[in-house]
């Protein structure tokens, strides 16, 4: 089974405005600043005045209500506004939608509190939607899983075993055959919600394989932007073994094992490895049968139901053709 280590990770502002491509509104602000909330939030009622039910650790969004809500006051209260908006230093952000360029009095007392001021052209509704999305992928449960995870036929495919077995050479040769890395080495595996898993690589190993004998390639760069996806949906665990007379591996796929990422099962397959087998080809087989699985389609149950009425019908047949001696 593959080795798996927990882990908390945080989103910084800075990769939040590298995430959704956000402008800064003014410079020297602190990006390792923290996001320590996955929700976000529209200030909207503060703008009015009322700041009893405000939460100063989200992410705050202000879009034209709050902007035109702002230019119907006057410039003294509006700026009071502002002011005491400001006065919350553990906001982690304040992002404009639709390109809006803040008035100067916002710049200057975000500069003063040091709280990152953002201008993002997305509509509101969209921007908040993917703000959530993003912290919300930030904010699961994750763990650390050792292996290489591929989209291998539309199916998130991560293979585990020991060293040497030859994990990170059968990547390379499904990416040949046009299918996507997602990561070498180390998967980092989060739990968006019950049942649904999404693995990526960390950012310093993204696009990145070591090779024995080879050394670091750049998959991207070698065999273009198809060859690489960011992250993807885990349905199956590929485990690589050495092959041993005295182990007797299913052969029929009646029985499917699973094993237990964080809370959530996941289909898993112990696959022999000796020479004269590709083991690419069974990879690819393993997920094409995953996707046939998925349709409710089982090819060993299939196979045995066949079977069985092969079974059947011959039993018949004997039955027919005895011969009565008396």
């Amino acid at each position: 089974m593959s080795s798996m280590s927990h882990t908390i990770e945080r989103m910084t502002v800075g990769e939040l405005q590298i995430t959704l491509g956000l402008t800064a509104l003014y410079e020297g602000f602190d990006d390792q600043r923290i996001i320590n909330d996955d929700s976000v939030s529209r200030p909207i009622l503060e703008m009015t005045g009322i700041f009893e039910y405000f939460n100063s650790t989200r992410v705050q969004v202000i879009g034209n209500q709050e902007m035109e809500l702002l230019d119907s006051l006057e410039p003294h209260v509006a700026e009071e506004r502002i002011s005491k908006l400001c006065s919350y230093t553990d906001i982690p952000a304040i992002v404009l939608s639709r390109s809006r360029q803040a008035p100067q009095y916002m710049i200057d007392r975000c500069r003063e509190s040091g709280i990152p001021l953002f201008s993002s052209a997305s509509i509101t509704t969209m921007l908040i939607a993917n703000l959530s999305r993003i912290l919300r992928e930030y904010f699961a449960p994750q763990t650390n899983m050792h292996g290489v995870m591929l989209d291998v036929k539309g199916i998130g495919v991560i293979i585990t075993g020991e060293s040497s077995i030859g994990k990170s050479e059968t990547a390379l040769e499904l990416v040949t055959r046009g299918n996507q890395l997602i990561s070498d080495d180390r998967v980092i595996v989060y739990e968006v919600e019950p049942g649904m898993l999404i693995g990526k690589a960390p950012r310093v190993l993204e696009r990145m394989m070591e090779i024995r004998g080879l050394g670091i390639v750049d998959i991207m760069t070698m065999y273009g932007a198809g060859s690489f996806r960011q992250k993807k949906s885990l349905s199956l665990v590929i485990q690589l073994v050495e092959w041993t007379k005295q182990i007797d591996y299913d052969r029929i796929g009646l029985q499917t094992q699973q094993m237990q990422i964080l809370n959530t099962m996941v289909d898993r397959i112990i696959l022999p490895v000796r020479p004269g087998r590709n083991t690419a080809t069974l990879i690819e087989s393993a997920a094409l049968n995953q996707k046939l699985r998925r349709l409710g389609i089982n090819s060993a149950e299939a196979f045995i139901e066949r079977l069985s009425q092969s079974i059947s019908q011959s039993e018949i047949g004997e039955e027919g053709t005895g011969v009565d001696n008396e």
